[in-house]
């Protein structure tokens, strides 16, 4: 358990959902920015989660441009992120964002 009510009450559903010994964390922030609060919320989550594996998804990915896909696919950072999300997604218990 963690210290706050609002994970407390997460976990506590969490664990009644899933009986298992290794519980996955999967977090994806909005930003970018490595002092951004939004990430370090996400990252303080995962560490709060005892028992939990938590992995941070990297989302340095190029602004979504039509023209670009259309004349040359789908950009090379977008399909290594896209395969690892698949990778990682369905070991996932939970997703942080």
């Amino acid at each position: 358990m963690c210290g706050d009510a609002f994970c407390n009450i997460l976990w506590a559903r969490i664990m009644e959902r899933r009986e298992m010994t290794q519980f996955n964390l999967l977090g994806i922030s909005g930003s970018l920015r490595a002092a951004s609060f939004n990430r370090m919320l996400i990252r303080e989550a995962g560490r709060l989660m005892q028992g939990a594996t938590y992995t941070e998804a990297d989302l340095d990915l190029p602004l979504y441009n039509g023209d670009v896909e259309e004349a040359e696919g789908i950009p090379a950072a977008v399909q290594t992120w896209r395969t690892k999300l698949r990778r990682r997604m369905p070991r996932a218990d939970s997703v942080l964002a």
